[in-house]
């Protein structure tokens, strides 16, 4: 189902006359909520004078003061981050800046498979027995109250930075930053967990100034949590990012760089390492860093993203890329015995029973660290909202996906008298339960799913942006539209349709499962096209019939060359 937008005619029309810009793309500001010259101006052209001041955090002059106390007196500090992108990012950014005030910083990131998410009761142990006077955990902690009043009876003061979404009763820590505080005046609601790191470095730097300390050197590993962890790229996350990804694409810091090559020498051979755009980190750098703490030690990440040794950051970088291939091979192996059960569990349903609404899968042996990604390859098999769950410790634990905008978090919310933990976001969420509750949870998640969705087509929508003659895709179109990078959450890439197109090159069938093919615009001129992952579409395609596409318009580098390529999206028979 391809959807259109909603159009403001009076703000198009003002932001053309005022932009000199055509409507089509000041349509495409107007979505995004600008309204004006002044706006528009921001918008495209961010400036690192436009972030906040970190100090309108609740809690940071707190935070602030409690580390410098902490390095003032040489007591030991304990970095404990997740065990993910963000995570690992987070603990790396603050671990290399406090490592140049003090030598008594360590860093401590739980194993996803004996530990779970968060902080662990075994991590603050091991912090006391370790002798740490102050803990500061990083993309994690907003919901661990019973392991941080364990660390307040060993003496040990917690500092929490998480930009989760807190529960109405915060945990009893030394102090909290997290803007989604409901008290916090902190303007931008959005930001990644390293983010948060990022501010708190801002303001550590205001108050204990290191000399030549460089704001944007630690971009990259920002830019690298807000691709990944997918947080909205608007407003500060939008600045960030740009010159994040300015940075990772011009002087990145050794650990990615190593990334960059191992994932640009799979790509190209031995070409020259083309620019990485902001959509691809989260396909590219992302699962290799993600492979460490699905699959083995998370703290190699942090050891990539701190050393100065180039010997060491290449041979980590290989060990994520092979152990990333492993993964790939699990991922799939997995994914296939949850559709093969899924199939089962479909074929087992009354004829008159209607299709359920909700994918809710159990196996004991999957690996823990891979049901997140499987949930979202069976949603583009089966889709609906989707919980893939496995055994680990004697408990049911798993991950969930999302479909369209139904808030997967708020369903899980609803189940938590059968839960023992959960926690996320309105897309995707993580949760742990009792066997005993499997069957309840099913049948109730199940039941909120259709009351939530009943009458709603269970089929993926497309949310198009404009409609566009092919003659207006032009180098001169293309040059403000990629002004509107970095995209993502909150700024996706313009999805465009244009009808009654003619194919006249192909169609063609490459890699097995892309879709390639090619339309002529009216003065001659081609404009190739390629459909990631649609290659099932070709049967019905037929030269010099008339279609509708939807699609992308992006910039292609091959050998060389540079030319403006269609990304297809859909597309069907004109009506």
């Amino acid at each position: 189902m391809w959807i259109g937008p909603e159009r403001n005619s009076a703000i198009i029309e003002s932001l053309s006359d005022s932009l000199k810009i055509s409507n089509k793309l000041c349509s495409l500001l107007a979505q995004r909520n600008i309204k004006n010259y002044q706006e528009a101006f921001h918008f495209f052209r961010p400036n690192l004078e436009d972030l906040h001041d970190p100090f309108l955090m609740k809690g940071m002059e707190k935070t602030c003061s409690r580390i410098h106390q902490a390095i003032r007196d040489s007591d030991p500090i304990l970095l404990y981050g997740d065990y993910d992108v963000d995570g690992t990012t987070a603990v790396s950014l603050l671990f290399r800046y406090l490592k140049k005030l003090s030598p008594n910083i360590q860093y401590y990131l739980p194993d996803r498979e004996k530990e779970g998410y968060g902080v662990s009761k075994s991590g603050i142990e091991w912090a006391k027995d370790k002798g740490f006077g102050l803990i500061i955990s990083l993309d994690c902690g907003i919901k661990s109250h019973a392991e941080i009043k364990l660390a307040n009876s060993y003496g040990i003061d917690f500092i929490i930075c998480d930009h989760h979404l807190p529960d109405q009763n915060l945990p009893y820590s030394f102090s909290i930053l997290n803007p989604k505080q409901e008290d916090c005046p902190y303007p931008f609601k959005f930001l990644s967990g390293c983010g948060i790191a990022f501010k708190l470095i801002q303001a550590l730097n205001l108050l204990l100034p290191q000399e030549n300390w460089d704001m944007e050197e630690c971009l990259d590993l920002v830019a690298l949590s807000i691709a990944c962890d997918m947080v909205e790229v608007i407003g500060e996350n939008r600045i960030l990012a740009f010159y994040g990804l300015k940075r990772i694409n011009s002087n990145p810091q050794l650990g990615i760089s190593s990334l960059l090559k191992v994932c640009h020498k799979n790509r190209f051979g031995d070409d020259p390492t083309p620019k990485i755009r902001f959509q691809e980190i989260l396909f590219q750098l992302g699962p290799r860093i993600n492979a460490a703490g699905r699959l083995g030690d998370a703290e190699r990440v942090v050891e990539l993203f701190t050393t100065e040794d180039p010997f060491l950051a290449n041979n980590i970088a290989h060990d994520l890329d092979e152990e990333n291939i492993k993964r790939k091979e699990i991922e799939i192996k997995i994914t296939q015995d949850a559709l093969n059960l899924l199939k089962k569990e479909r074929e087992a349903l009354e004829e008159e029973n209607p299709l359920p609404f909700s994918n809710v899968l159990y196996h004991p042996e999957w690996h823990k660290g891979l049901v997140g990604i499987v949930a979202s390859r069976i949603i583009e098999k089966h889709y609906a909202p989707t919980i893939i769950l496995t055994e680990s410790r004697g408990m049911i634990t798993g991950s969930a996906r999302s479909v369209g905008d139904f808030n997967i978090y708020e369903a899980i919310e609803e189940c938590k008298d059968l839960l023992d933990q959960f926690g996320g976001h309105a897309s995707a969420a993580g949760l742990q339960l009792k066997k005993e509750n499997l069957g309840d949870f099913k049948s109730r998640f199940e039941s909120i799913c259709t009351q939530r969705m009943g009458g709603i087509s269970l089929k993926p929508k497309l949310y198009f942006q404009e409609e566009l003659d092919l003659e207006e895709i032009n180098p001169g179109f293309f040059k403000i539209l990629d002004q509107f990078s970095p995209h993502g959450p909150g700024n996706p890439s313009p999805l465009f349709i244009s009808r009654r197109i003619k194919i006249t090159k192909g169609p063609f069938k490459i890699k097995e499962s892309h879709l390639k093919l090619a339309f002529s615009k009216k003065d001659g001129q081609i404009l190739e096209g390629i459909g990631f992952g649609l290659a099932h579409l070709m049967k019905g395609l037929f030269p010099q019939t008339d279609y509708d596409i939807c699609y992308q318009v992006e910039m292609n580098h091959f050998r060389g060359n540079t030319t403006i390529q269609l990304l297809i999206k859909d597309i069907k028979p004109s009506q």
